[in-house]
């Protein structure tokens, strides 16, 4: 039935939706945002991106937002606009309580530890560049990746672990920019998690706009809490109390959803069918 909507059925897509053409996308994209931070952030170590504006930009802002105009160039001529942020949500309505905890305990996270940062400009920044991480990590990964292994593979669990593998290892790159090998396979190892239930928030809600919503203020609110010079990603060894409660949250609602078997889609059809009729 799925392979033969997706075959029989005129997609408004340029691009016909598929995996190689999403990977393909992907690497050119961390490569996009590691020769970035080479270039632009060369004279930057990386652990001293927030120890100031101008090394903030370097490193984050500006090689992560022309990673994000990349990926705005392309999921518009792919066509994938629709699937990449909106679904048909199959799940239960109160496994919403996974973005909305995220979302509300990270941001009152920030705003107790405001006051780290003496810097209000400083602040604003690291906002906006977490701003920038949540929009296209997540646009990559459970956006563009999660779509072209949905129509390649029609398995929602190899879907989900494609696109959550990938976004375990595109933190890899950190080490070809001065983070050191074991914190980067600290980090590779510990993100799996959180890409994992970034996964559920964009099932619980239909949407993939929560899913960077929760992104961006996890990054900032780790960062925030560890305060002004701190490394980029203490988070993998000391993480805020309000990344513990959404993990925590998070895995308890999603280990409910698994044993009541309500995490698999009930209709294969529902996530396809926007590549197919672009409704």
């Amino acid at each position: 039935m799925t392979s033969q909507l997706v075959t029989t059925q005129r997609s408004p897509a340029r691009v016909t939706p598929s995996l190689a053409p999403a990977l393909a996308v992907f690497v050119v994209y961390v490569i996009v945002v590691i020769g970035g931070q080479k270039l632009i952030a060369h004279d930057v170590d990386f652990n001293a991106y927030t120890e100031s504006v101008e090394n903030f930009r370097k490193g984050v802002i500006y090689p992560v937002g022309l990673a994000s105009l990349l990926l705005i160039v392309v999921t518009t001529w792919f066509g994938w606009w629709r699937p990449a942020i909106s679904e048909t949500r199959t799940t239960p309505r109160w496994l919403m309580i996974v973005p909305l905890v995220g979302i509300v305990a990270m941001a009152i996270n920030i705003v107790a530890d405001v006051n780290k940062w003496d810097d209000k400009a400083f602040l604003t920044t690291v906002l906006v560049g977490f701003a920038f991480v949540g929009f296209s990590e997540e646009l990559m990964t459970r956006g563009l990746l999660l779509v072209g292994a949905r129509a390649s593979l029609h398995k929602e669990w190899v879907a989900w672990l494609i696109s959550t593998l990938c976004f375990a290892l595109m933190h890899g790159g950190n080490a070809f920019n001065g983070q050191d090998a074991s914190t980067t396979a600290k980090q590779v190892a510990f993100v799996f998690l959180p890409g994992s239930l970034l996964y559920i928030c964009r099932r619980a809600t239909g949407s993939l706009i929560p899913a960077m919503i929760v992104h961006a203020l996890n990054d900032a609110a780790l960062t925030v809490h560890a305060g002004p010079g701190s490394e980029l990603n203490n988070s993998t060894s000391e993480p805020a109390a309000a990344v513990g409660l959404f993990i925590l949250v998070g895995v308890v609602c999603t280990l409910i959803a698994l044993i009541r078997k309500r995490l698999h889609h009930d209709n294969p059809d529902a996530y396809l069918a926007p590549l197919v009729t672009g409704r």
